[in-house]
């Protein structure tokens, strides 16, 4: 269940990438978007877990995947936490590379 629970969320996350990259074609509601991935948000570490109730996700912290699609889908958003997820990202020598 962990794993197909992981892979929900990068197919979402990538999902909302696609659909931020192409929103001025199309009228897309961001606002629960963003609140679900500012939901994830753990402070302590400055990065989003895999889940909020199941167990073990709820305790497990994704670097690559999915803490590096989500830094990028909360700057797209418009979030203030996603200079927390990069700074944190930088920290374990992990960063996106735009091309």
């Amino acid at each position: 269940m962990g794993v197909r629970k992981l892979l929900l969320i990068i197919f979402s996350l990538i999902i909302l990438l696609v659909l931020l990259t192409h929103s001025s074609e199309h009228s897309v509601d961001t606002s629960a978007m963003r609140e679900f991935l500012e939901s994830q948000y753990v402070p302590e570490v400055g990065l989003l877990r895999a889940s909020i109730t199941s167990y073990p996700d709820n305790e497990t912290i994704w670097l690559a995947n999915d803490n590096v699609l989500a830094e990028r889908a909360l700057r797209l958003l418009g979030s203030p936490l996603w200079g927390n997820v990069s700074e944190a990202l930088r920290r374990y020598n992990i960063s996106y590379v735009q091309k």
